[in-house]
């Protein structure tokens, strides 16, 4: 029998039953492909994107974000960004100069500078063509100088020889007028040497004031490191750094003064990686044919120094923490300081000028009155200064008198406390405004004259005065100072 034949009629019942199962079926073979095209997320169409809270939340609402106050920046001074912060670095960016006749010179000087500090211009500057004959103690710069009448760039910039030469016979007034030669022909030498050295390396050239004096040595580091930092973000004419990390490995430091190396010498190699090197030890046959020079920022213009009679209101300074984190990183010392430990005390034995009259007897009665304070008495003068910052980064109080030794606060972790006994009739405000800018506790008190000390005509200055304070103005001063760390970190003392 056919089963569409014309004598048989199927059931309509059966019919529907049949068209309804071929479309589930039809149905489901469109899920299983629909299952097996499409990506992960679009499987679950319908589910929301959960918060935090475990609520779903549309798929077109931004995420919650904190109120706008979390990210607001914290108000600087204008006056302290220009000085203390990246602001000073990014400031002398625009202010690069050059100072020869581009047609006419073999050789080209640039300079930067600023007039941050109120009434006086720093700068620095950079030379390339430069050669050093065997006959000649100077470096030569064949430079044609610029119009200055007639050159509106630079207009404000200092010649040449109205550079300021600075305290010690240091910074690039003196640098010019003594080691360098601008203006003669020499053309077809530094022509020879370009062709035989196309990449010269760079020369920093550094005249230190002092060689064993830690406040001196560390403000002319500095100075150098901000010089580098600045020639960083500096571009040529092609766009390329005027000093870059393949240059910190070819370049290298020279030092013009007669001075021997000194506790701080291996500093100089904060930026270059090339051995420092003394102008006396060289021999003519290893002096460069052509190099670039640096003649960078002197120790006397770093702001660091201005205004030092006078405190500051700045909080902090980006500049001064990245040479401190640099000096570290250099001696590999850590600068966290375990705040679970003891608290220490760090005084500055001093052996030379203003000892601290019955110095003993005075640390004994303080040991006395707090005798679960360590209490070390350091001679910085007879360890070497990777030692000297390891110790003082691993103390909570650092106290002495007046003088270079209390350099080292810039190396206490932050939130110590620093302790300054001033000479008589001396209101200097240099370490106050270093433990400003790095967070510190500050406290100070003078000297009185000694009664049993003669006042001899030549023995009145100051620097060279013997430190004379009574034991309960002492004693009341350090304890100031040791109550005000009773609750750093974990520790809970009462204070009574």
């Amino acid at each position: 029998m056919l089963l569409w034949s014309s004598t048989y009629r199927y059931p309509r019942s059966r019919l529907i039953r049949l068209a309804a199962l071929l479309a589930v079926l039809l149905a489901l073979f469109e899920s299983f492909s629909y299952l097996h095209s499409t990506p992960f997320p679009r499987l679950l169409p319908n589910l929301l994107p959960t918060s935090d809270d475990g609520k779903t939340t549309p798929n077109d609402v931004a995420s919650p974000s904190l109120p706008p106050i979390y990210s607001k920046t914290p108000y600087i001074p204008d006056v302290c960004q220009r000085k203390y912060g990246v602001r000073y670095i990014q400031d002398f960016l625009h202010t690069k100069r050059p100072y020869c006749e581009t047609t006419k010179s073999a050789s080209q000087i640039s300079c930067f500078q600023t007039d941050v500090a109120e009434g006086r211009i720093d700068l620095f500057c950079t030379a390339s063509g430069v050669i050093l004959l065997s006959d000649s103690e100077k470096y030569e710069i064949d430079c044609q100088l610029r119009d200055w009448d007639n050159s509106t760039d630079l207009q404000g910039a200092p010649k040449i020889e109205e550079f300021r030469e600075d305290w010690y016979s240091t910074g690039p007034g003196y640098l010019f007028q003594n080691f360098i030669n601008v203006g003669k022909d020499h053309t077809s030498t530094v022509e020879e040497c370009r062709t035989a050295n196309a990449s010269a390396s760079h020369t920093i050239l550094i005249k230190r004031e002092s060689n064993h004096n830690l406040w001196h040595s560390l403000m002319e580091i500095f100075s150098y490191t901000l010089t580098m930092d600045i020639l960083s973000l500096s571009t040529d004419e092609t766009g390329k750094p005027l000093f870059d990390a393949h240059d910190a490995e070819t370049s290298e430091v020279i030092i013009l003064d007669d001075g021997d190396p000194g506790p701080f010498f291996e500093l100089w190699n904060l930026i270059v990686k090339r051995p420092v090197r003394r102008r006396i030890d060289l021999k003519s046959a290893e002096l460069s044919c052509l190099t670039n020079l640096i003649v960078p920022l002197s120790g006397a213009t770093n702001l660091m120094w201005l205004g030092d009679w006078v405190p500051i209101e700045c909080k902090e300074s980006k500049t001064f923490s990245v040479f401190i984190e640099r000096v570290m990183d250099f001696y590999d010392i850590s600068q966290q300081r375990d705040l679970s430990e003891p608290l220490v005390l760090t005084f500055v034995d001093r052996k030379g000028t203003r000892r601290l009259h019955n110095q003993d007897d005075l640390l004994s009665t303080l040991r006395s009155n707090y005798p679960d304070i360590t209490i070390n008495v350091v001679d910085f003068a007879t360890i070497n200064l990777r030692e000297q910052i390891r110790i003082v980064a691993n103390t909570d109080i650092l106290a002495g008198v007046h003088g270079a030794g209390l350099t080292h606060a810039m190396f206490l972790p932050e939130g110590s406390a620093l302790v300054e006994i001033q000479p008589m009739d001396v209101f200097h405000k240099g370490f106050r405004n270093v433990a400003a800018l790095r967070g510190l506790r500050y406290f100070t008190t003078h000297a009185l004259q000694n009664p049993t000390e003669e006042s001899e005509e030549g023995n009145t200055d100051w620097h060279f005065r013997n430190i004379f304070i009574e034991e309960p103005r002492f004693i009341g001063l350090m304890e100031v100072a040791i109550k005000s760390m009773y609750h750093r970190g974990t520790l809970d003392i009462d204070v009574q």
